[in-house]
């Protein structure tokens, strides 16, 4: 059994910072293979053009991108 830790000031135990660490790593991956994703897609139907993705998707698109620092 994991016992709190005198250099955890707020009462978590090892196991629970690391499960923590752990999870925010894991969001910041998934964020980043998010914003991969995003921007790939939007090179894709920028460069075919399909006759549904219109002008003001790319532009939502590019906005979202800048926003995140990704164009």
């Amino acid at each position: 059994m994991q016992t709190l830790s005198d250099d955890q000031p707020d009462g978590r135990s090892l196991q629970a910072s690391k499960k923590r660490e752990d999870t925010e790593l894991y969001a910041t991956n998934s964020e980043t293979a998010a914003a991969d994703v995003l921007a790939e897609l939007h090179n894709l139907l920028n460069d075919h053009a399909p006759a549904w993705y219109t002008e003001r998707h790319s532009q939502r698109t590019e906005e979202v991108l800048r926003t995140i620092g990704r164009l």
